[in-house]
């Protein structure tokens, strides 16, 4: 009986299918050459379907895409203690300032609670526009696709003093790059570019800077976090580092299908 009704059902998708294909090309067979009005109207309804249905599937399974201007950090999980601060500012964007005292960090992360749908077996890359009041006696860390904090498997960029690094980590080993000076209170466009178990590539105002195959993060791991920035100072001195937009893009499915 069960097999009945599945070849019961496999007939009748099978003979809808038919259908729908000949209804298809019976609406072809129909058009006008020159195409008039009605024909145009056919052939836009076919291809309007055809458009949506693609951009729905690349919307909701190929893609995973997240962009910010840090216009709120309600949902941030923030670190900042003895005077250190994460604001927002309308002009300058997202500002970590540390205390005026050696050793003294500040942090911000923005985790992906229940819904996660960050892998580390996925090609992704990230971009963020990034300066710094001043460039000596200090680290930094600007870090995507985090797990779950600054400690565990990620790829970035790292700074010390005015040296921008390319960074990949596997658990809590750094694996760094250098890729140029930088200098206080110029804006950096950051675009790092990863290939799982493969390479990340580093990008500085639109131009590749280096590129990583080692240390790279274990797949295993599930990230946790989409973006992780994270200040400390090296001297008893305020320190502040400024990103204004930040994007993430992950490509889920490479296939058409």
């Amino acid at each position: 009986m069960e097999e009945e009704r599945l070849n019961y059902q496999v007939g009748f998708e099978t003979r809808l299918q038919e259908l729908e294909d000949k209804f298809a090309f019976q609406q072809v067979q129909q058009l006008n050459y020159p195409l008039d009005s009605v024909s145009r109207g056919v052939i836009e309804r076919i291809i309007d379907d055809e458009v949506i249905d693609q951009f729905d599937d690349l919307i909701w399974d190929k893609i995973f895409y997240y962009s910010t201007q840090f216009e709120s950090i309600d949902r941030n999980g923030n670190s900042a203690s003895g005077g250190a601060t994460v604001t927002i500012d309308v002009a300058a964007g997202l500002v970590l300032t540390t205390a005026a005292t050696n050793g003294n960090a500040v942090r911000t992360l923005l985790g992906t609670d229940d819904i996660n749908q960050l892998d580390f077996t996925k090609p992704s890359k990230f971009r963020v526009y990034v300066s710094f009041e001043v460039t000596t006696n200090q680290t930094a860390y600007i870090e995507a696709c985090a797990s779950p904090s600054v400690d565990n498997g990620a790829y970035g960029f790292k700074v010390i003093n005015d040296t921008l690094y390319g960074l990949t980590r596997d658990d809590t080993v750094d694996t760094t790059i250098s890729l140029q000076t930088i200098s206080g209170g110029t804006i950096y466009k950051l675009e790092a570019k990863y290939k799982p178990s493969n390479s990340v590539e580093f990008y500085v105002d639109g131009v590749l800077k280096g590129k990583l195959s080692t240390g790279m993060p274990d797949v295993a791991e599930t990230p946790e976090s989409i973006y992780v920035f994270k200040l400390t100072a090296n001297a008893d001195a305020v320190k502040v580092m400024y990103l204004r937009s930040f994007e993430y893009l992950q490509v889920n499915k490479l296939s058409q299908r």
